[in-house]
């Protein structure tokens, strides 16, 4: 039943990949200043899948709101991965994006706020949210993994008003974030470097996106860029190399900002 599933499910994608895929409906009558925000999701080989039908919350201007989704099954990839806010265009002048957080199966979600596209992208008068879209121009600058794997996924966004609006939140009200880190340590073979460079990259979380002080270390062979990728040079010899850097996640409307002191090390065996 499962395969017959991804069968219709392909060729339902494939049908809509010639027809303007991914443009929700925008013909409803909608309230005054409410909303319907709904999931378009599809994992690598488009089963599962959900496009609004089950998981949708009422949006009504500047605020935090939660979509929670269960997949059928393990979800394994991206093809699609997006957030339409229907009839809501205008949103992007009156209460734009300010935060997004995201857990699956109870595990926070790197999410690289920087590169979240949003907006009315399909020109449709929805206010689209992109993490990820096989046929957008997130597919080569993702705000998400498009590995990333679950059976349970909760996607927390905050909209925000412009900061001229009277009831924009004072520094005081804000709430505090903290950011971790991972992945900063690394072992390489001085044999493998001597043919080819080598990367890796340095995991940062928190609750808006988190930027990275680009850096080198005192001999120039290792160093990191504002993303968090650290790039070991070919001919590196046998050692031990640090960069003491910093992360930093900006404030938004909601959130202060935070910074966080980080050691990068390389061994080279």
């Amino acid at each position: 039943m499962k395969m017959f599933k991804k069968v219709v499910s392909l060729a339902l994608s494939a049908a809509l990949a010639f027809t303007g895929a991914f443009a929700f409906s925008a013909t409803e009558v909608y309230a005054a200043d409410s909303y319907t925000a709904v999931l378009g999701f599809a994992d690598g080989d488009w089963y599962p899948q959900e496009w609004g039908d089950n998981v949708k919350t009422t949006v009504k201007g500047a605020g935090t709101y939660t979509l929670s989704y269960t997949a059928e099954s393990v979800a394994e990839g991206l093809t699609v991965f997006v957030i339409d806010i229907k009839g809501g265009a205008s949103l992007a002048d009156t209460a734009p994006l300010t935060a997004v957080s995201m857990k699956a199966d109870g595990k926070d979600v790197a999410v690289d706020f920087s590169k979240v596209l949003t907006g009315d992208i399909e020109e449709n008068g929805n206010y689209r949210i992109e993490f990820y879209n096989e046929f957008g121009n997130t597919k080569s600058a993702p705000a998400v993994s498009n590995t990333l794997s679950f059976t349970s996924l909760e996607i927390t966004f905050t909209l925000g008003e412009q900061a001229a609006a009277a009831d924009t939140a004072s520094a005081a009200s804000k709430q505090t974030q903290t950011i971790s880190v991972s992945g900063n340590k690394k072992t390489f073979k001085a044999t493998d470097l001597a043919k080819a460079a080598k990367t890796f990259s340095v995991q940062a979380i928190a609750k808006t996106a988190p930027s990275f002080t680009a850096k080198s270390d005192k001999t120039g062979n290792v160093s990191i860029d504002t993303s968090g990728k650290v790039t070991v040079k070919k001919g590196t010899a046998a050692g031990t190399y640090k960069i003491a850097t910093k992360v930093v996640a900006k404030a938004s409307s909601v959130y202060k900002k935070a910074t966080k002191k980080v050691t990068v090390k390389v061994v080279v065996k």
